[in-house]
């Protein structure tokens, strides 16, 4: 796993706001995945297919598409809310990035 620095300094503040409750986020989030799984059915993520979330927060999302056979990758500007993600999905590339700062 890579480590790549690109946070812009409200990249850095968000990520610090968003990780204060991270593993309360991940309860929360939970809740949307009947929402998730409709997506990964309409959009036939299966394997052999690559998804890459943009601000992944705590990985729910990638879960549900590395078990329908997707090979995952996530970006998020919470390192703490990263941490929470690779608990839950040790297989993903995970990234600490601000999605606005990318060139």
């Amino acid at each position: 796993m890579a480590a790549t620095r690109t946070l812009t300094e409200k990249g850095e503040r968000w990520g610090r706001r968003w990780g204060s409750w991270a593993e309360e986020w991940g309860r929360m989030e939970e809740q949307q995945m009947p929402t998730y799984a409709e997506a990964i059915r309409r959009l036939a993520i299966g394997p052999g297919q690559r998804v890459l979330d943009i601000g992944c927060g705590t990985g729910v999302f990638l879960r549900s598409a590395a078990d329908a056979g997707a090979e995952v990758a996530g970006v998020d500007a919470s390192e703490r809310l990263l941490d929470v993600a690779r608990r839950r999905v040790p297989e993903a590339d995970l990234r600490l990035a601000d999605a606005v700062a990318a060139r």
